[in-house]
């Protein structure tokens, strides 16, 4: 599947705010994402499951912090910074 062919099939519950960070993990399997209420979810995509919602340090902004998987998909990490 390309970029250009993928569409989403389903909606993914659990943040009440919009999401503006999204990170796959290296397998797929998982989608974390960062909320501007400063809540990360993850979910299993295939089965569009909620499995935890987190509540993130606050930073300044939302969209100044990002999220990546470690490659085992066991690790979630978070950074933003205060100005």
């Amino acid at each position: 599947m390309t970029h250009a062919t993928l569409r989403l099939s389903s909606s993914l519950r659990g943040l009440a705010a919009f999401p503006n960070v999204l990170c796959f993990s290296p397998d797929a399997k998982l989608l974390a994402a960062l909320s501007h209420e400063w809540k990360v979810a993850i979910w299993d995509v295939q089965r569009g499951r909620l499995l935890h919602l987190l509540d993130a340090p606050e930073g300044e902004f939302a969209d100044n912090a990002t999220l990546a998987f470690s490659p085992d998909n066991h690790w979630l990490a978070f950074a933003t910074w205060n100005i």
